[in-house]
This record gives C-alpha cells, structure tokens and sequence, in this order.
C-alpha cells in the first residue's frame, strides 16, 4: 500500500501520476493574473486560457527542451505563479 501525504489540493494528483510515470507539465498556480507574458513565449503553444486563469496541456508541454535553455515561462511570469511538477 502506498501512502501520499497531500500537502494541497494538486499534491496527490501529481503525486499519483509522478508514481505511474506519467508526463508532467508545468503547472499555473491559480494567483495567476492572466497577463498574457506566458503565452507567446511558449514554442509549443501549451499555454491557453481555461475558465479561470492559464493552463498548460501536459501533451504539448516539453518544458522548453530543443528550444530554450530553461522553461520561458518560468522566467517571463512577473508574479512566479508557474513551477515544474516533479
């Protein structure tokens, strides 16, 4: 049995699908204030508005790899709302 200690409302989640191997993008945190720095730094066109703030598509996400030495939208956010989910 496996036990995950949920420390918000997106840690087991993540946790989960960290544990199965699955692909993880970027994550926005929702004190995202949807400036729109994001979105076309993106080369993958990942980033989209959802019903509240921007969302990144884990299919189209590669973290900037092949194109950027590190993920643009990380170093383009003016309030740090996105992070890498490991």
């Amino acid at each position: 049995m496996l036990t995950v200690m949920c420390l918000n409302k997106h840690t087991t989640f993540f946790t989960a699908l960290s544990i199965i191997g699955a692909k993880l993008p970027a994550l926005i945190d929702v004190s995202c204030i949807n400036c729109d720095m994001c979105v076309p730094e993106c080369p993958n066109d990942a980033i989209s508005l959802g019903e509240q703030h921007y969302q990144v598509a884990a299919e189209l996400c590669t973290e900037c790899v092949g194109f950027y030495d590190k993920p643009t939208c990380i170093a383009v956010c003016p309030i740090d709302c996105i992070e890498l989910v490991n």
